[in-house]
């Protein structure tokens, strides 16, 4: 049952663009028992979320760190010949793009031309020769002393992904985190009162909760990650737990799980 409530979940945020459930739901009512389950569930969804952003932004700066590193390794443990350098310089409109070096050099018994792309500010003239860094284990892998090291196009791309990927994620466990984090302890399955829903004309995130002692209250529903409560959810019967800024409704029609705080209402 508790897989039927409201949940944040990465293929509702990646492929359908929901966080909450979008048909009705015809089983049995839920209880608080399963309402506290799907708090909890949202929390550490968010937590895992979270955690997601965060490996994405050390995968970032490991990748975006690893080819100065190499080139340093390479430059400390790697064996020195000379090379001869052609210049290529290709151009976009009036000026000059990175410089692309063919050097011919020799590795291992063997003579070798790989190409290798600088900044064209310190452009190397065509025919001269100059210090050639390699891998003894891989004589492929080159650098040329005293020029800036490659990055990868593949790694840029990478790069690039999992930064947007940190900003998806990032801004889901920077939302989701707070808010269940708030109100988990206040949504234990005895803490729910069950009570009336019914919407305000106009407010599409007001509804007006008369609980089943008497009581009323008017409620503002927070911001939704990706998508409104669909309307159909907000009237009827619902279970509510917390008060002030940190309440959680339940709408059993649904069900749907919603955050929300107490607002004054004439």
């Amino acid at each position: 049952m508790v897989d039927k409530v409201r949940r944040l979940s990465l293929t509702s945020l990646l492929h359908r663009k929901l966080d909450d459930i979008d048909e009705r739901w015809t089983g049995p009512p839920p209880d608080g028992g399963i309402a506290s389950k799907a708090v909890r569930r949202l929390l550490w969804r968010a937590l895992i979320i979270g955690l997601v952003a965060v490996v994405c932004v050390v995968l970032s700066v490991v990748l975006y760190q690893a080819p100065s590193a190499h080139a340093e390794s390479l430059l400390r443990d790697g064996t020195h010949t000379e090379g001869t350098v052609f210049v290529h310089v290709p151009r976009k409109g009036p000026k000059p793009r990175d410089a692309v070096y063919d050097v011919e050099y020799s590795a291992g018994g063997r003579e070798l031309t790989r190409s290798y792309r600088g900044p064209d500010d310190k452009l190397i003239e065509d025919g001269a020769r100059v210090d050639i860094v390699y891998d003894p284990d891989d004589p492929t892998d080159f650098q040329i002393t005293g020029m800036p090291h490659e990055t990868p196009v593949l790694g840029l791309f990478l790069i690039v992904l999992l930064l947007l990927t940190f900003c998806g994620f990032g801004f889901g466990a920077l939302v989701g985190i707070p808010r269940w984090a708030r109100r988990v302890g206040r949504a234990g399955p005895g803490d729910w009162r069950p009570g009336e829903s019914t919407t305000v004309p106009g407010h599409r995130r007001v509804v007006v909760i008369t609980f089943d002692d008497g009581n009323r209250t008017t409620l503002s529903l927070t911001r939704p990650v990706c998508r409104s409560i669909p309307s159909f959810h907000l009237g009827g019967p619902v279970l509510v737990a917390g008060t002030g800024t940190r309440i959680t409704v339940l709408f059993v029609r649904g069900p749907v799980l919603a955050a929300a705080r107490e607002r004054p209402w004439r």
